[in-house]
């Protein structure tokens, strides 16, 4: 009986540290789309399957360089901006903001990045990913007690 108690809880106990994340690949030049949606007030970006991205201070931003110094560049922002596009006469292209966690400001040369996507913690899927493995550890106990009481009464 322990055991059949126990393995549930320890797969819930692991799975409780596991976090799902929904990522959107958002092409470098469709930063120029970050705008303050007005029914909302959030601010969001439209990745490049079409859907508005809420750019807020949980939505993680990752920046890929041809810069060889910063290749990657991996952050969230509690504010954010644009300055410039790609179409700029003096090629001034921008996105800056205030670091989240620490209030530094940060400026990325939207010239030099190859690719971005935005990131954010799905708590629906990993809820889902919880219960499935709970579910998955208690049909494995069932089956391993099942498995045990036939052997001991044989």
């Amino acid at each position: 009986m322990a055991l059949r108690l126990a393995l549930p809880l320890l797969a819930a106990a692991a799975l409780s540290t596991v976090g799902c994340y929904t990522t959107w690949d958002i092409a470098p030049r469709n930063v120029g789309s970050l705008h303050v949606d007005q029914e909302s007030g959030d601010k969001v970006i439209i990745a490049n399957n079409g859907d508005f991205v809420v750019v807020d201070r949980n939505t993680e931003l990752v920046f890929r360089s041809s810069a060889p110094r910063a290749s990657m560049l991996d952050v969230k922002f509690e504010s954010v901006g644009v300055v410039g596009g790609p179409a700029e006469p003096r090629k001034e292209w921008w996105l800056g903001g205030v670091l989240r966690g620490d209030g530094r400001g940060i400026r990325v040369d939207m010239n030099q990045v190859t690719s971005l996507a935005a990131k954010r913690y799905s708590p629906g899927k990993t809820t889902a990913l919880v219960v499935g493995a709970v579910a998955a550890a208690c049909v494995v106990a069932g089956v391993a007690g099942g498995i045990i009481a036939s052997q001991i009464s044989n």
